[in-house]
């Protein structure tokens, strides 16, 4: 590397790694604002909690890397108390910020001297019905997911990882097993119950304040509260073939789901691509594996390996097929957790973005040669995509026809390890959008306003006037330092 490029690299390391400790020094050591002697509070069905333990559980996220504490926290019990809580906090000049598992990192979910809304006691599935289910806000997925198989439904769409809540999947848009045929998560949302900023609970659908509706579905909670959901369900098929393909370079494996994605003979399912370093010393070596699935209910439908994986061209002899019935396959996928809480000493900088598919190998293969997978936890999943499967305003994805979700999933130790991530996060991101990509954001990247407004290009104009409309005093979510209050 050019001497310059490391110096002017080395400068970015040292003044993140200062920025990193002075913002968890302030947030951490400084003075915690109270509510004022005498505050009345108002009467909720929940609870409402200043405790100083539980604002402190309420300041950290999945990423590790920022701790906001809040004044309080509420766990609604019932959405009249979240009209009460919006009430109180215009009343008083507060921030709102509705959490779900707080998966969403650098402190989205967080606000600092203001009120977090912990959605996880809205927990319940109201009704199951044959082609919809609506569930509350708090309800997590692999909760939904082994209630509905129980009925033979499963939303035509869920996340990867199913340990998220509803509210906060559809606030970010949510991609997972059927993203290729279906769309995102909110792409399958018939209507949603919400509590806006100006403290007023409200239905919208496509059909029934549609303005509402989209400035909600991957909103990043900045007009609206979610409260409950009705979603999308389809029958499932009875059992499930998972195929682990293993290719020998990165090239022919984006090549062959390219290929694929653009053949739509939906001859999967869907398809996962896992790049993981293996044999952690010198001699290890990068794989490269094609995770696909298809679903299928005996006799009427009739799958043969060989037809399915014909002209693929995977390293044969290796490849590893798994059969199971679907009602297992649900289950196994809804007992898979990430733990994360108050007690993790790692740093989880996890980067996503959505990268056109003419230029993703180049892409990945710069973005692998970037990192040292010895020195720090390191996997990459690849998400093809297809563009005319995708609906929502919010989601801001690539002009082109087809397009790749790339998550880098790094795992830092230390602070400078940390302050090297967000460097390369940035970097990356950089490079990203001048390719024509855009971000998925849930991950470890502070974004300016500037950044935001790019972002959102097209649609700035009118989600401004979103958040105008249904959050006057700006309350709402200011995590993502979208709008100035």
């Amino acid at each position: 590397m050019d001497k310059d490029l490391v110096g002017q690299h080395d400068e970015l390391v040292h003044a993140q790694v200062n920025a990193e400790k002075r913002r968890s020094r302030d947030s951490l050591a400084a003075q915690r604002r109270l509510l004022p002697p005498h505050t009345p509070i108002p009467a909720f069905d929940g609870t409402f909690s200043t405790l100083e333990a539980e604002c402190q559980r309420a300041a950290y996220d999945f990423g590790h890397s920022i701790h906001n504490s809040p004044i309080a926290v509420l766990k609604p019990g019932s959405f009249e108390d979240l009209i009460r809580i919006v009430q109180f906090a215009r009343q008083h000049q507060l921030q709102i910020a509705p959490r779900g598992q707080g998966h969403s990192m650098y402190g989205q979910a967080q606000v600092k001297d203001g009120i977090v809304v912990d959605t996880s006691s809205l927990r319940n599935i109201c009704a199951i019905h044959s082609d919809r289910v609506e569930v509350e806000a708090g309800v997590l997925w692999q909760d939904l997911l082994r209630a509905t198989i129980e009925h033979g439904l499963l939303p035509p769409v869920y996340p990867n990882y199913p340990g998220l809540s509803i509210g906060g999947v559809l606030s970010v848009g949510g991609f997972g097993p059927g993203s290729q045929r279906y769309g995102a998560v909110v792409d399958n949302v018939l209507e949603l119950q919400v509590v806006t900023g100006a403290g007023k609970l409200e239905i919208c659908s496509p059909d029934h304040q549609p303005d509402l509706f989209e400035a909600t579905l991957a909103g990043l909670g900045q007009c609206a509260i979610i409260a409950r959901a009705t979603l999308r369900l389809i029958p499932a098929k009875t059992r499930v073939r998972v195929f682990q393909l293993f290719y020998p370079t990165l090239a022919s494996l984006i090549q062959e789901a390219e290929s694929l994605l653009h053949r739509d003979d939906e001859r999967f399912d869907s398809m996962l691509i896992i790049l993981a370093y293996v044999d952690a010393n010198p001699g290890g070596m990068w794989v490269y594996m094609l995770n696909a699935i298809k679903s299928y209910t005996p006799p009427v439908d009739q799958i043969e390996n060989d037809f399915l994986l014909r002209d693929l061209h995977y390293l044969r002899g290796r490849e590893c097929i798994h059969d199971m019935r679907s009602i297992d396959y649900v289950r196994s996928i809804a007992d898979w957790t990430v733990p994360h809480n108050e007690n993790d000493t790692n740093y989880h900088s996890w980067f996503d973005v959505f990268v056109p598919t003419s230029t993703v190998t180049n892409y990945i293969h710069e973005a692998l040669k970037s990192v040292s997978p010895l020195r720090t936890g390191f996997t990459s999943i690849l998400t093809p995509l297809n563009a005319s499967r995708f609906r929502r305003q919010l989601l801001r994805l690539p002009a082109t026809e087809t397009f790749f979700l790339i998550d880098l999933l790094r795992t830092d130790t230390t602070r400078e390890a940390l302050a090297n991530s967000m460097v390369y996060n940035r970097t990356f991101f950089e490079r990203c959008c001048a390719l024509g990509g855009t971000r998925y954001p849930i991950g470890m990247l502070e974004l300016s306003a500037q950044d935001w407004k790019k972002h959102y290009g097209a649609q700035w104009d009118t989600f401004m006037q979103m958040k105008n409309l249904f959050d006057p005093d700006c309350i709402l979510t200011p995590g993502p330092g979208i709008f100035q209050q």
